[in-house]
């Protein structure tokens, strides 16, 4: 069955099996066919919303109005059951993005690659208290991650890494923290720490093959500066 009109009034329901083309309006009541066509492109509301494909290949959803805000909800059937987006290219599932019912202790919105299950293959997780846990590595292009304020941040740069907080603590109560400071490819380029002394200088100290801590204010070489103090085995 096919059918086309300018203008449809329906005030029970409706069915058609098989297309049904309206050019005008559809008013008041139910209708059911297998395929609606809509020669408009939109679909407006009672309440002027409006659902539209007026861009090739974009579906739009409008707010009635400029000063109109537009909330899309995805609702589940309850409590307990996932709702959430499914992105396919094709007709294989790449990503998903769901709110995970079953997990009630972090009530979790999680991002999972090449699955439709929440939480069945989690590449990134977000938990109600805001902590986020991704299962891959971070790159930040923009070089700086801020803590609470602006003045703590790390800042990473082709030359090194700036911990903007003022310390670092390194290591817990159950793991200590070491450092490693390594001598690059050649052989006479020890690791060295960079202090600035209070008249803005800066020194270096270092540990040369014979395990004595040396100081410069340039850059350290194995048998360079300054040997601190009075060393011994």
């Amino acid at each position: 069955m096919s059918s086309t009109a300018t203008s449809w009034s329906v005030q029970g329901n409706s069915k058609a099996g098989g297309t049904v083309t309206t050019t005008d309006a559809f008013t008041t009541g139910t209708l059911t066919a297998d395929t609606l066509t809509l020669s408009s492109n939109k679909i407006t509301f009672g309440n002027s919303e409006i659902i539209d494909n007026l861009t090739d290949e974009v579906i739009a959803f409008r707010a009635s109005g400029s000063d109109d805000k537009m909330i899309l909800g995805v609702v589940s059937g309850g409590a307990g059951e996932d709702c959430g987006l499914l992105l396919y290219e094709g007709t294989t599932v790449r990503w998903s993005m769901q709110h995970d019912a079953s997990d009630d202790t972090d009530f979790a919105l999680v991002w999972d690659y090449g699955n439709v299950t929440a939480g069945g293959a989690t590449k990134m997780k977000l938990a109600s208290d805001g902590d986020l846990t991704i299962a891959g590595d971070l790159t930040a292009t923009g070089n700086t991650i801020y803590g609470s304020s602006s003045s703590h941040q790390i800042s990473l740069t082709s030359n090194g890494l700036t911990v903007g907080m003022g310390y670092l603590i390194l290591g817990s109560v159950s793991n200590r923290g070491h450092i490693l400071l390594d001598n690059g490819s050649a052989t006479d380029t020890p690791g060295y720490i960079a202090f600035t002394t209070p008249d803005g200088d800066i020194r270096t100290l270092w540990i040369d093959n014979d395990g004595k801590v040396r100081t410069s204010n340039l850059t350290p070489s194995d048998s360079g500066g300054t040997i601190v103090g009075t060393q011994s085995a």
